[in-house]
């Protein structure tokens, strides 16, 4: 599976969430200050990649939808760097804005139209 790495910025891991304009509960996390190596990975697989002119500079957003043809999905795995999921007393720990992450990921093509 690729990685890509870069800052995280609005990273919705543990809860997922529901957004009124888009349907379905999703974690997501947007993967921040792409640098060029990152940015190749990124175009490689076709992935959008957005700048808002802020301190996110350009980045992508990976989701993850909470249900896949009605049935739960599995939720993403957090590690730290030593491969051990990251929790602290018992309860899952925060990942910050500006945290800096490696995410594995993969891509499917979406067909719209006939």
């Amino acid at each position: 599976m690729p990685v890509i790495s870069g800052k995280a910025w609005w990273a919705k891991v543990y809860t997922p969430t529901r957004y009124q304009d888009q349907g379905d509960a999703t974690w997501s996390i947007d993967i921040c200050n792409l640098d060029a190596k990152n940015l190749a990975i990124a175009k490689k697989y076709g992935m959008n990649i957005k700048d808002k002119g802020d301190e996110r500079d350009k980045f992508i957003s990976i989701k993850r939808k909470a249900e896949k043809w009605g049935n739960p999905n599995t939720p993403p795995e957090l590690i730290d760097m030593q491969k051990s999921p990251i929790h602290t007393n018992g309860s899952d720990a925060l990942l910050g804005n500006g945290s800096e992450v490696n995410v594995s990921f993969s891509t499917y093509l979406i067909k719209n139209g006939p």
